[in-house]
């Protein structure tokens, strides 16, 4: 997905799901809202991926850190302007017990 191209999500039964990778490296849009405006205080986002969330949440001027393992997503995150680390979200993390919201979405 952090390239860009097609992909599938293939289950355990075999059905194939498609992936939105455009919409995945697009900025946070209006579907995205419903998910944000719940996140109040400072938030987490755990595999943040390009970033798109992390930089939405900083741009309403709160405190919001991405996590992710893959070098290329932190590159796109900081591109976008977001705090981000380059971490396994099963080590430690900045500000542990400190965040209000985690973000997990996909």
């Amino acid at each position: 997905m952090l390239a860009g191209l097609p992909a599938l999500l293939v289950t355990e039964c075999g059905r194939e799901w498609p992936m939105a990778t455009t919409r995945w490296h697009a900025p946070a849009d209006s579907d995205d809202r419903w998910l944000l405006d719940r996140c109040t205080g400072p938030t987490i986002d755990l595999g943040c991926g390009p970033g798109r969330l992390v930089a939405a949440q900083s741009a309403r001027g709160l405190l919001c850190l991405g996590v992710d393992s893959s070098p290329r997503a932190v590159h796109e995150c900081q591109a976008r302007g977001g705090p981000v680390v380059h971490r396994d979200v099963f080590s430690d993390l900045p500000g542990e017990g400190d965040w209000h919201h985690v973000l997990l979405a996909g």
